[in-house]
């Protein structure tokens, strides 16, 4: 049978140590990632809301605060 090369107990952890290193790099690519996609969700939240809110903080009809009809129109039809 064929032996194998003194040096194979070395190969195998260098293999090993290249592997979790590999496996290591791509878990904290993966958390940077979120962690900046989490923040610009959040951003982008906040600045929807805050232009909801001053689109909203005019209207006093319900139904205009919904965006269904606009402040005004319905009664406007009905006048003429």
């Amino acid at each position: 049978m064929a032996s194998k090369p003194p040096d194979e107990p070395q190969r195998k952890m260098q293999r090993l140590r290249v592997g979790i290193t590999g496996l290591a790099f791509v878990i904290v690519l993966l958390v940077v990632f979120f962690a900046v996609m989490a923040g610009v969700q959040r951003n982008a939240v906040g600045e929807n809301q805050a232009t909801v809110q001053n689109a909203m903080g005019n209207a006093t009809d319900p139904m205009a605060q919904l965006g269904v009809a606009p402040d005004g129109a319905t009664n406007s039809a009905a006048k003429k």
